[in-house]
């Protein structure tokens, strides 16, 4: 007994006027459309920190999960987070979450707005919403 050819879906056997291969490759050259292009600039920030601040903690912060259970933001280069602390109440700028050896604070319930150096900062950073 012969084995039957396999069936693939035709033009006239789809669904939307797609074949299931090219409905695949539709679907992905979208996903695709909506990254940017090698030596486009990077997505856009949650907040921006600006200011004259030693260290320099100014740049674009994107959201990177939580962190005492509110958001916490990582500076694009990973090397700056703004935190929460639960404690004291206070939005912390810091090298990393939880350390407040080099920081500013903020004793607001906001992200947004100027933040005090504290220990080993310098400076006045405003985080402000991009």
């Amino acid at each position: 007994m012969p084995v039957p050819e396999p069936r693939y879906l035709s033009r006239h056997h789809h669904h939307h006027g797609l074949t299931a291969v090219e409905s695949r490759w539709t679907t992905r050259r979208r996903f695709l459309a909506t990254l940017p292009a090698p030596g486009e600039p990077p997505p856009a920030a949650d907040y921006i920190v600006t200011g004259t601040l030693t260290p320099d903690a100014t740049g674009n912060y994107l959201e990177d999960g939580t962190y005492n259970g509110r958001p916490a933001y990582r500076r694009a280069d990973s090397q700056f987070w703004i935190w929460w602390s639960p404690a004291t109440l206070w939005w912390f700028l810091s090298p990393a979450k939880g350390d407040d050896s080099t920081c500013w604070i903020r004793w607001f319930d906001t992200v947004e707005g100027d933040y005090w150096p504290m220990s080993n900062a310098t400076g006045i950073p405003t985080v402000t919403a991009a």
